[in-house]
């Protein structure tokens, strides 16, 4: 997701997924870090010619989906195991269970 602007002080982690994956250390909580990309995603609409899937929220854990099978984004914050701040991962890739599709 090109367009999507990450708080100040976020940094990528090392990636071996090669491009299918971003994940990235965000300094803000997780409920801010949420806040911030969710104001910034298309949540109820599609995406680059995808279907929005699903807004999923459990516990700590926030997921965005769009997609079909063949082509399958998903944006999720969860908090950081080692700081108060949070992680984000972006992946782009398909998935047999894409929205039921």
């Amino acid at each position: 997701m090109p367009a999507l602007v990450l708080p100040v002080g976020s940094t990528a982690e090392a990636n071996s997924d090669g491009k299918q994956q971003e994940r990235w250390n965000v300094p803000t909580p997780h409920a801010d870090t949420v806040q911030h990309l969710r104001a910034q995603l298309p949540v109820g609409f599609g995406y680059d010619g995808l279907p929005f899937c699903i807004e999923g929220i459990e516990h700590e854990l926030t997921i965005w989906c769009w997609g079909t099978k063949a082509d399958y984004v998903t944006v999720l914050v969860s908090p950081s195991g080692l700081t108060t701040g949070s992680e984000v991962s972006i992946r782009r890739e398909p998935y047999t269970d894409a929205c039921g599709r």
